[in-house]
């Protein structure tokens, strides 16, 4: 079966919309939407999503490991994913999959070093081309929308 591709067309509603965020935390672009507290949303923040491995995972001493996941932005595409397994110490460059266009997701991989016993913290952020990183702390916002915040997760190595 064939789908049938439409265009949107601009949204003109004046009631409020559900999906909002603080009034001048992020650009906005339909004026009848504002209120006093929120703007509607309306662009996609630079993001990554940690896919492997799972959270709390055992991974083995000296066998081959991988922190993996994706990542996007609003359309100036994904430049580069940085992972830190100190603390956000240091940070290192995942290795980025085919760039299949500005606003589809981007695959990263990063080997993960399984010599040493213990527990580690592994931290991810992705940076647009036009140079915005994923921030550390979120921007509140009522609904709970653009939770970008840099994505964490830690894993046991034994």
């Amino acid at each position: 079966m064939r789908r049938r591709r439409t265009r949107s067309s601009r949204c003109t509603s004046t009631s409020a919309s559900p999906a909002s965020s603080p009034a001048g935390a992020f650009p906005a672009h339909f004026a009848s939407q504002d209120t006093a507290e929120t703007v509607p949303i309306t662009q996609i923040l630079v993001n990554s999503l940690i896919t492997a491995p799972a959270p709390g995972r055992l991974l083995h001493r000296g066998q081959p490991a991988a922190v993996s996941g994706k990542a996007w932005d609003g359309g100036a595409g994904i430049a580069r994913v940085e992972v830190s397994v100190d603390g956000r110490r240091s940070w290192r460059e995942a290795v980025l999959g085919r760039d299949l266009g500005r606003y589809a997701w981007r695959e990263f991989s990063l080997p993960l070093d399984t010599a040493h016993a213990g527990q580690i913290g592994i931290a991810v952020r992705a940076v647009s081309r036009d140079g915005t990183q994923q921030p550390d702390k979120l921007t509140f916002n009522p609904s709970g929308y653009h939770d970008n915040i840099v994505r964490t997760l830690r894993v046991e190595i034994a």
